[in-house]
Formats: structure tokens, C-alpha cells, sequence
């Protein structure tokens, strides 16, 4: 089973190019995260660990703060806490930016 997984993680990979796809909010995107699951784990794993991501990753997230506003986590849609190191670089971006606004509108 793993075998075929990746081979369809393949063939996702040529057949849709890279700015089709949806944003991924972890570092490391979902058919990475799947294809290391299923060359360490097997096929059910990988499986498993598909169904996890999707689940938290869809339909939404927020962002959480500490008091300092110096520590901050991403709240998945299915309430799941992810630490910065662990995010994408562009929801890193758009983090920043939601910051600098909130920073701004304090201001004002």
C-alpha cells in the first residue's frame, strides 16, 4: 500500500503544478509529511497521518497569542495548537503583517 501512495504523491507532483495548489500551513506540506510517514511507517500510517492533516489543516485557523505578544501559535480548524517553528513560511508572512496591523490599530 505505501507503494502506491507514493506513487500517487508522484504523480500529484507532475501533474499539478506548484501555484494550483492550496497553501499548505506546516512547514513541512502535507504530501511531504505523508511521504515521510509512509517510507518510515507503511501505507495505513500514511493513510492515518493524510486524514489528520486534513482534518486539522481545513476549513480555517487562527492565531494565538501569549500576553507578551512575542510567543504565538496556530490554532488548526479542528483546535489543534502548532508552534511557530512548525508553520509555513508564508503563514509566518501573513502572522507578521496580521501583527503589525493589530500593532497599528493600537495606535490609533
Amino acid at each position: 500500500m505505501s507503494r502506491l501512495i507514493l506513487w500517487v504523491i508522484k504523480l500529484y507532483r507532475r501533474r499539478v503544478p506548484p501555484e494550483k495548489r492550496r497553501r499548505c500551513l506546516f512547514r513541512e506540506s502535507c504530501s511531504e509529511h505523508v511521504e515521510r510517514v509512509a517510507r518510515e511507517y507503511g501505507g495505513w500510517a500514511a493513510l492515518k497521518a493524510l486524514l489528520a492533516r486534513a482534518r486539522r489543516c481545513r476549513p480555517g485557523y487562527g492565531f494565538e497569542w501569549s500576553t507578551n505578544n512575542e510567543v504565538w501559535l496556530l490554532v488548526c480548524a479542528d483546535g489543534a495548537k502548532i508552534p511557530a517553528a512548525r508553520v509555513s513560511k508564508q503563514i509566518v508572512s501573513e502572522y507578521q503583517v496580521l501583527k503589525a496591523h493589530l500593532s497599528f490599530s493600537q495606535l490609533e
